[in-house]
């Protein structure tokens, strides 16, 4: 069975993540906003389930880091496109 980590988001990153949502809802359609909402929800499940896929924080060592910019947005969002055995719930 596989084992689930707690995810704990900090205020920076809850911070981030909100002027980005904030951001796009101004130049994305619903339809662009609920995708990349979905994308982030299978992103954390990612984390939740593999978070030694990910490097640690140079601040803890209890911490994992991900940097989401339109790179990692285009490649994993076509990876999920592609491939029905990553989809995440």
């Amino acid at each position: 069975m596989e084992s689930t980590y707690k995810i704990i988001r900090t205020d920076e990153a809850l911070k981030k993540l909100s002027d980005i949502i904030e951001y796009h809802e101004q130049r994305w359609t619903e339809r662009e906003l609920w995708n990349f909402t979905r994308l982030i929800n299978r992103l954390v499940n990612l984390i939740q389930s593999n978070p030694e896929l990910f490097p640690t924080s140079t601040t803890s060592s209890r911490l994992k880091k991900i940097y989401f910019d339109e790179t990692t947005y285009n490649l994993l969002s076509n990876r999920w496109q592609r491939s029905s055995d990553c989809e995440l719930n």
